[in-house]
């Protein structure tokens, strides 16, 4: 159901406000291997409904209902953390939409000091149990909130891997309910809004699957996108490159990428790196991470040597010894690790840690089996196009 706007800016919501539900006995139902999933639409649904499509489901199973979790052992999980925590929840469960906004923006800048934090960055179980207890409140925000509200909860959600390091159950949740609330967020007037929730879909790598991968892109999320590609985007464009990644590795189809500009614009993105080479490191560190993602993405959109060439600054002869930007530079743009993005080596492909070169393995093993199943589609494209011309002619 579509967000419709209303006076001042603000979203109306579409349901009454949710009941309280702890998120993990939910969650366990929705990962990768449970058939329930499949039927529950790839959208945020009151609690209430959910509750009763898994008891229903359970009933024509014969398997025992999930159990919520016990509330004061629940507590004292999340103690170490501080009684802010406490209070926060309280407020993002309670009150109108714009407080439980309000609510949602603390608790977004309070997940961003835990990363500053020594002592809370040791309390690996508490933080994540703090997000598994507050994600489904903040995915019915990103749903109902207002812009402010949507954008702060998209925020909070977006750092689901790197500073919660939830398990595959919770990030096939996260896809589940909360990929099309976050397509539609792309559309929002606010630009705040629209880069959190590009933030939120470029953590859905490898869990979208195609059908929510189609939904998301028939919503519009590809030509959303591509306008925060553009360089006057105040916002940093990276994350609008990954969740380029993250939709095109399931869809067949590439041309609508190529409809709306992407191709271009990520190609532009990626040249960049060499007009920031005499910009201050800050600048030069945004563009690299630029570079590398928008090189990713043009990876995944089987981008061709035709549509990479074009003129291409001079500082390129001085780095590649080549006056074209090709598909093996995109590669060795993709393989670049932190070492290179935060100048500490002169080319991209060097200064890789062991984790990162493990990656790169299998990058690399993805883009050739993507690169294989866009051969065969384009054949058969070229087949299908060649029996309806035989058609046509013997008509």
């Amino acid at each position: 159901m579509p967000l419709r706007p209303c006076d001042h800016g603000r979203h109306r919501p579409n349901f009454a406000l949710p009941q309280q539900s702890h998120s993990s006995p939910i969650a366990c139902w929705h990962g990768p291997s449970n058939p329930l999933k499949t039927s529950i639409p790839p959208q945020v649904v009151p609690l209430t409904a959910l509750r009763q499509t898994i008891r229903e489901w359970c009933e024509r199973h014969g398997v025992a209902q999930p159990q919520a979790a016990n509330a004061a052992a629940n507590e004292a999980a999340l103690a170490p953390l501080g009684p802010e925590l406490q209070g926060l929840l309280a407020s993002l469960r309670g009150g109108d939409v714009r407080l439980r906004g309000v609510a949602a923006g603390k608790i977004n800048n309070m997940f961003i000091d835990w990363q500053r934090t020594p002592a809370i960055l040791d309390m690996a179980e508490a933080r994540t149990a703090a997000f598994k207890d507050m994600m489904l409140d903040l995915l019915w925000l990103l749903r109902h909130g207002d812009y402010y509200g949507a954008g702060v909860a998209a925020a909070a959600l977006s750092q689901a891997d790197a500073a919660m390091r939830v398990g595959e159950d919770v990030r096939h949740l996260l896809a589940t309910l909360g990929a099309l609330p976050a397509a539609r967020l792309l559309h929002a007037t606010d630009v705040y809004a629209q880069h959190s929730a590009a933030r939120f879909l470029s953590i859905m790598r490898g869990l979208l699957g195609g059908e929510l991968a189609a939904h998301v892109a028939g919503a519009g999320a590809l030509s959303a996108l591509c306008r925060q590609l553009q360089p006057g985007f105040p916002y940093v464009r990276c994350s609008a490159a990954v969740a380029i990644v993250a939709i095109m590795e399931y869809l067949p189809n590439r041309t609508e990428l190529r409809r709306v500009g992407g191709v271009q614009a990520l190609r532009r993105m990626v040249v960049e790196v060499y007009e920031a080479e005499d910009a201050g490191p800050t600048k030069q560190m945004h563009a690299r991470y630029d570079c590398r993602d928008a090189a990713h993405a043009l990876i995944a959109a089987c981008a061709t040597d035709e549509e990479l060439a074009g003129q291409v600054p001079d500082s390129f002869v001085d780095h590649e010894g080549v006056l074209e930007l090709t598909a093996d530079m995109l590669r060795v743009f993709r393989s670049c690790g932190q070492a290179w993005i935060e100048g500490r080596v002169p080319r991209p492909g060097q200064g890789l840690d062991p984790q990162e070169e493990e990656e790169l393995t299998s990058s690399d093993e993805e883009a050739a089996e993507a690169g294989e199943e866009a051969e065969e589609e384009e054949a058969h494209a070229r087949a299908d196009e060649s029996e309806w011309e035989t058609d046509e002619e013997g008509a």
